[in-house]
């Protein structure tokens, strides 16, 4: 933790038990999994996870990846974030939390929820000061 108390950041790649050198890929943005995960909103499920692009892309990744630096290559094969790993992200533990629904309203119920980590540190806050009980 840090010196005010607060818990070190964990990065997508520790969180999702992935290889750290693989990158999320969205609206032609690359972000490594090393560094903390930005923000997530409803537009998540596009995410992929990819490790490289390919010599002769199609149109689609043509548009993804053409003002992308390319990262190294990991011989992972590319794939769309799944809802589980994005509640993972969100700080929820998949194996007890259930989401109904299709996988446009599971991937908005998780990213428009408040995160159970906010939820517990602003509970924590309240318990401290005696306001909690009062609830």
């Amino acid at each position: 933790s840090t010196d005010d108390g607060l818990p070190l950041w964990r990065s997508a790649a520790e969180v999702l038990g992935l290889p750290s050198d693989l990158w999320f890929l969205s609206d032609r943005v690359c972000t490594p999994l090393s560094v903390p995960a930005r923000t997530l909103t409803p537009r998540a499920r596009d995410l992929v996870i990819i490790d490289s692009f390919n010599e002769r892309p199609n149109a689609r990744e043509r548009l993804l990846y053409r003002d992308v630096v390319q990262p190294p290559v990991t011989q992972y094969p590319n794939r769309q974030v799944t809802p589980e790993e994005i509640a993972m992200l969100q700080g929820f533990m998949p194996s007890r939390t259930r989401f109904a629904g299709n996988r446009r309203s599971v991937f908005e119920q998780i990213t428009r929820a408040t995160p159970p980590p906010v939820v517990r540190a602003v509970l924590g806050a309240l318990d401290a000061q005696g306001v909690a009980e009062s609830l």
